[in-house]
């Protein structure tokens, strides 16, 4: 029965522990998810420079702290 205990103990300090990563990855989520959406929005309209999107796009880049440049040769 100890046994059982100590490991529902150690089960619960692990997932405890993973919680702040858990947190930060949903939050960069929803982050993502919002800008893809303004993304869109910039596509869809008429009146949308090339430069705009572009902007938006690297501010995501930024944050994700992803260089488009390494990339593009993948």
């Amino acid at each position: 029965m100890k046994d059982s205990i100590r490991k529902l103990r150690e089960l619960r300090e692990n997932l405890c522990s993973q919680q702040g990563t858990w947190k930060e990855a949903f939050t960069a989520r929803d982050k993502v998810i919002a800008d893809l959406v303004d993304v869109y929005m910039l596509c869809i309209d008429k009146k949308t420079r090339k430069k705009q999107i572009e902007k938006k796009l690297l501010c995501m880049f930024e944050y994700l702290q992803v260089d488009p440049h390494e990339t593009e040769s993948e």
